[in-house]
């Protein structure tokens, strides 16, 4: 065993395994020895508090230059948002931060942009270039594919496709 915790992913090339350990921090390992020179990107003074319990969901920029993630919260927390870290080191960005009393779930990426969902209002918000696009009622049961050629939509037991883009 080289580590315990959860959420492990690989950035986009391989080049990183990164993690959640026991304390809600983000580490971040090189490929050629996980566990060896490992190192805290998201501290856990960041990650605890009164009104915050950990990170909720995370992932990587298609560059392997950026973490995006949010924060499990209480709904009237101000730390509520989705943030971006460089994994260079260097401070977090707000990212997007819904209303007061919103609390957010799923995070992904497409070519879109990143999705994060707003599950008590039904609806995913797709962050991109610094705009948040809200997607209609219902968008929780949207998944797009990577590349944005579509997307897949659950209703009521059934799996439809959609292709996206000109017809």
């Amino acid at each position: 065993r080289i580590a315990s915790g959860r959420l492990p992913r690989w950035s986009p090339a391989g080049h990183w395994l990164s993690f959640l350990d026991r304390q809600d921090r983000l580490i971040l390992a090189p490929y050629q020895s996980p566990g060896a020179e490992a190192r805290v990107l998201i501290p856990a003074l960041e990650t605890q508090g009164s009104d915050v319990f950990g990170v909720g969901e995370y992932l990587w920029s298609p560059d392997e230059r950026f973490i995006f993630y949010y924060l499990l919260t209480t709904p009237e927390s101000q730390a509520a948002g989705v943030y971006k870290r460089p994994i260079q080191g260097g401070a977090r960005e707000l990212v997007y931060q819904p209303e007061v009393g919103k609390i957010l779930s799923d995070l992904y990426l497409s070519a879109g942009g990143i999705h994060v969902n707003l599950p008590e209002t039904g609806k995913q918000v797709i962050l991109h270039e610094g705009k948040a696009t809200v997607l209609p009622e219902g968008s929780l049961d949207w998944r797009y594919a990577p590349d944005g050629s579509g997307r897949v939509i659950f209703q009521q037991g059934s799996v439809q496709w959609e292709p996206l883009g000109e017809k």
